[in-house]
């Protein structure tokens, strides 16, 4: 896995990423990952010359996948307003992350690997609506990440400037996601959104959205636990949160047959806190943590 990252980080430094995701977009070189993935394609071809589980696409039985207004009457809804698509700098998306506080974002390291800090995280991409309707954020720094435990914590900034009134409206709406540090159990019971293969977004709330194993396991190189709620393809940086709380348990990055992977938040809790100052750290809400 670490030699399939770096060169990924390597390929698609400076202007060699445009011309290596032309390449890739045009079959040259076999490969197909999420990141360039057709948004209006329903069926991508897993790479032959990657691990299954890096390209994190994993249906758990009947696929129970919705669109995102499908539970807009629901308390669902409202907790999944701070999750957003990850975009590089030409529009494209691949990846999901998730707004932890005003300035940061929590996404997988792997997509960090792949885009560094040219990114845009963009809440409400949830139907076609107008593009001043879409929050927009832009990578000021990439805080911190770890491949082990697979996060990415950015630091951001507005794409453009709102006026108050409008920023005060997307603030208490988009709000932020508290990440629990405290115990999870088998069983449990959960949601996970996101944006698969970079489509608007999408949830599992279906009663077999739910954790599958709390101890976590190394499996490629990621200290893993797992769950049987559906993602495909770009759901990757996704939380996984407790169905009750809303609150994030874990961080989604793969799947394998059966089931999906995901690295307990207390894991990435503890990480975070030897890897930021303490006042970034402090800015993050968090609970059920010792």
């Amino acid at each position: 896995m670490a030699s399939i990252i770096s060169r990924t980080k390597t390929i698609f430094s400076g202007r060699f990423r445009t011309i290596f995701a032309a390449a890739i977009l045009t079959g040259i070189i076999g490969m197909d990952p999420i990141a360039l993935a057709n948004p209006d394609s329903d069926i991508i071809s897993e790479p032959a010359n990657m691990p299954a589980w890096f390209f994190e696409r994993r249906i758990v039985g009947e696929n129970n996948l919705e669109k995102i207004e499908a539970a807009k009457t629901s308390k669902y809804y409202d907790m999944t307003r701070p999750i957003a698509i990850l975009k590089d700098t030409t529009g494209q998306g691949f990846c999901t992350g998730w707004r932890v506080a005003e300035d940061l974002f929590v996404t997988n390291f792997h997509c960090w690997e792949f885009a560094g800090c040219d990114v845009v995280f963009e809440l409400n991409y949830e139907t076609a609506r107008s593009s001043e309707k879409h929050e927009k954020f832009s990578c000021v720094e990439a805080l911190a990440h770890n491949e082990k435990y697979d996060y990415a914590l950015y630091q951001v900034k507005p794409v453009k400037d709102v006026p108050k009134t409008r920023k005060a409206e997307l603030d208490s709406s988009s709000g932020v996601i508290t990440m629990w540090g405290g115990a999870i159990t088998v069983g449990q019971p959960l949601i996970v959104a996101g944006h698969p293969q970079a489509r608007t977004k999408e949830i599992d709330r279906s009663k077999d959205c739910k954790l599958f194993s709390i101890v976590p396991e190394e499996n490629g190189g990621r200290m893993t636990i797992r769950h049987t709620c559906d993602t495909e393809g770009g759901s990757s940086g996704s939380p996984v949160l407790d169905r009750k709380t809303g609150f994030a348990v874990a961080l989604h990055w793969g799947g394998e047959e059966g089931y999906n992977m995901a690295i307990p938040m207390n894991l990435v809790l503890d990480d975070l806190e030897k890897s930021v100052d303490a006042k970034t750290f402090g800015k993050l809400t968090i609970a059920g943590r010792k």
